[in-house]
């Protein structure tokens, strides 16, 4: 498989904090390197199918665009644009990619800014219901992504 798919997880870690991946703390967010750690210590650096790449900052939604979405051109952009301002919500948005053509058609590839902020957009998306669908997200190689291997 090309991309890995972590669910959002309960854990804990040696300094204390428990919580949800993604979750914040009362004195303020979680950093990456407690994101990861935490990652593994829950998953044991391995998921059902292979191991987890915790150092993704892309993701990759499924069940959000139609074949018909992606047909008319203007219709395309309003569905772009308005995936773009929810997602970028969640955490620095640096890229948005919907194509229209190849193995990646239909899909939605979303570069955040960090591994923490696709972590906690991952959590806030996987499961949510976007029309009829449910949405379900994954992680993606970030070499992938910058080669537009989709």
């Amino acid at each position: 498989s090309e991309t890995k798919k972590i669910a959002p997880a309960t854990f804990s870690v040696a300094g204390g904090y428990g919580g949800q991946v993604g979750a914040s703390t009362a004195g303020g967010n979680v950093n990456s390197e407690d994101v990861e750690a935490a990652l593994a210590a829950a998953f044991g650096g391995s998921a059902a199918g292979g191991n987890v790449d915790i150092r993704s900052r892309i993701l990759v939604l499924h069940n959000m665009v139609t074949e018909d979405d992606l047909k008319d051109d203007a219709e395309y952009k309003e569905l772009k644009e308005d995936i773009q301002s929810e997602c970028a919500t969640m955490g620095q948005l640096n890229g948005i990619e919907i194509p229209r053509r190849g193995r990646g058609k239909g899909k939605v590839y979303l570069e955040y800014s960090t591994v923490a902020e696709a972590i906690g957009a991952a959590g806030q998306l996987d499961g949510r219901e976007f029309g009829d669908a449910v949405v379900k997200v994954e992680f993606m190689e970030e070499r992938k992504y910058m080669d537009k291997d989709f």
